[in-house]
């Protein structure tokens, strides 16, 4: 039961603060605290999953959604400014851009970009997403463990405390948004 949980707190970590959560758990992963295949199943799944969550936010209620939202007006417009000049390409590796993670979905949803089209971007988007970030994880995660040396005996308490700290921003963020839009 407790690996569902931290599984469950891994895909809301991912779903809305990405690469330091998934990171995070490779690491977990690498040392045997989770299945490696899980947590990257569970990466891609929730990457994709807050692309088209904000992509029909942006394609169903965009101009709505960026009004109700004053306190990111500036990077709102970063994003448009950023899209503008590198469509192509950003629309492929915007997950790499953590303010403009979730902006660029919902301003690919207003410009109207087809959904199939937006969905294959987002499949293979993610898939080069997870694996770089795993690949880090597995690489760098390494020499971040042997630096931080004696923790191995509070691995699992820190990991449980960062799926937490995970959830909870989540829920947060979900109540924050679901307030706003009420």
């Amino acid at each position: 039961m407790l690996e569902l949980g931290i599984l469950a707190a891994l895909y809301v970590g991912v779903f809305f603060e990405g690469e330091v959560i998934l990171f995070s758990a490779v690491i977990a992963a690498h040392h045997g605290h989770m299945e490696l295949w899980a947590v990257i199943v569970i990466g891609f799944v929730a990457s994709v999953s807050m692309d088209i969550a904000f992509y029909s936010i942006g394609r169903s209620r965009g101009a709505t959604w960026i009004r109700e939202r004053q306190s990111i007006k500036a990077k709102i417009s970063r994003a448009q400014s950023v899209l503008e000049k590198n469509r192509r390409l950003i629309q492929w590796t915007y997950r790499f851009l953590p303010v403009l993670r979730t902006i660029i979905p919902v301003l690919l949803g207003m410009d109207g970009v087809p959904p199939r089209l937006f969905i294959l971007q987002s499949i293979v988007g993610s898939i080069f997403w997870a694996g770089v970030i795993v690949l880090l994880g597995m690489l760098i995660g390494e020499s971040i463990y042997v630096m931080l040396g004696h923790l191995e005996d509070f691995e699992l308490y820190i990991i449980v405390a960062l799926a937490l700290v995970a959830l909870v921003i989540g829920i947060k963020k979900y109540r924050r948004h679901h307030t706003a839009t009420a």
